[in-house]
């Protein structure tokens, strides 16, 4: 119908920007596999239907929370333990905090109820997505026990290349709370060299 045009010509669209044979060689893409149109079209759309059902969820709650209150509170908290500088006992306090914050976030309450420039809900959808950054961040600091570029360990001074030269990857676990997995990452050229900014650094 009518309603799912957009949605078919983006998935047209899609196949039709797959690359080349030799193109797909060099990236790995495997272009002899044609794209299900009509698999893409119902997955596209069962997500925009969660996304509005969420929404429509987030308009109807009820609760004594407030976004101010919340945001503050998750600003405070990631200033004192995930700032440059930062230790165990601090990040700690913070992940704690910030999970604390994402629970009490299920009892805002969006005061404006209407579906047009409805700032109160974009305000409502921004934090709930800072949360998860926070969090994200958070826990990846208190996992990585170096200083690193602009994370500075208080606790851990050193750069730990045998440990940590890793990229960090968090996943959602089934209680909300992320889990830091390691990546390893590629040397193409140079490898890192140490930082001395004291002026005395030898060739």
């Amino acid at each position: 119908n009518g309603s799912d045009t957009p949605l078919l010509q983006d998935a047209v669209k899609a196949q039709s920007l797959k690359p080349n044979a030799g193109e797909a060689r060099e990236v790995g893409w495997d272009v002899e596999t044609p794209i299900n149109v009509s698999s893409l079209v119902w997955r596209v759309a069962a997500q925009a239907e969660a996304i509005v059902a969420g929404v429509r969820e987030l308009l109807l709650q009820r609760g004594d929370e407030t976004l101010a209150g919340i945001r503050r509170e998750m600003r405070r908290s990631m200033e004192d333990g995930a700032g440059i500088y930062r230790d165990e006992q601090g990040t700690r306090a913070t992940c704690e905090k910030i999970a604390e914050l994402r629970r009490r976030y299920g009892s805002i309450e969006v005061n404006d109820k209407s579906n047009v420039f409805n700032t109160d809900l974009q305000q409502a959808l921004e934090l709930r997505n800072l949360l998860d950054i926070a969090e994200t961040i958070a826990e990846g600091s208190l996992q990585r026990r170096e200083s690193r570029g602009a994370h500075q360990r208080l606790d851990h001074t050193g750069r730990d290349d045998d440990q940590y030269l890793k990229h960090s990857l968090a996943l959602r676990q089934a209680d909300g709370r992320p889990r830091i997995e390691w990546l390893d990452v590629t040397i193409t050229r140079s490898r890192p060299g140490v930082r001395d900014y004291s002026g005395g650094k030898k060739e």
